[in-house]
């Protein structure tokens, strides 16, 4: 016999798995929409514009479930770029990565994000370079090496993570190529 109390609690259950899933979501949206608004002003050497924005993302953050059985992957791509944000910040106003510890996330989301952040590197190179500012092209470069060669001492197995390490190689292979073309002119 089918017990109606047993499945009316299961739909009660659902409806807020569900819930909790659109919020997820949400949030996930916000924090992404935050980061890409942060990186973007960072490029713009617009500090104080970034540190407003910074303060608010880090509550998105807080904001945001833990919970692994959402079904979602938005979460985990939101604290990625959150990660990417707040490292190029970091790297700009305290010339330092931060720790995981920092940002209050796990260890893949923190690789994954620095990964991605090499690729802002790039840019940020670029636009030292039509600045004329040959030192901060080369800092940075410097900084993307000594990023992949703390990668090449790591065993990582995690494929979305493995992708993403390739990128940092094919990177800073751009970044040197970009350099050497600057100072052979």
């Amino acid at each position: 016999m089918i017990i109606k109390e047993e499945f009316s609690a299961i739909r009660n259950d659902l409806q807020k798995l569900e819930d909790l899933r659109e919020e997820t979501i949400k949030i996930s949206r916000s924090i992404i929409n935050l980061s890409k608004q942060i990186i973007h002003r960072l490029h713009k050497d617009e500090i104080k514009e970034a540190e407003s924005l910074i303060k608010y993302i880090k509550k998105e953050i807080n904001r945001l479930p833990k919970d692994t059985t959402l079904d979602v992957n938005i979460n985990l791509v939101a604290v990625q770029e959150y990660v990417e944000a707040l490292a190029y910040y970091y790297i700009l106003k305290e010339d330092r990565i931060p720790t995981r510890k920092d940002l209050k996330v796990n260890t893949i989301e923190y690789l994954t994000g620095l990964c991605d952040l090499s690729g802002e590197l790039i840019r940020r190179i670029t636009n030292s370079l039509i600045k004329d500012d040959f030192d901060e092209a080369k800092r940075i470069k410097n900084f993307i090496s000594d990023l992949y060669h703390e990668f090449i001492h790591l065993d990582i197995h995690h494929g979305e993570l493995r992708k993403k390490s390739d990128m940092l190689r094919w990177n800073l292979e751009k970044a040197e190529d970009i350099l050497l073309r600057v100072k052979g002119r």
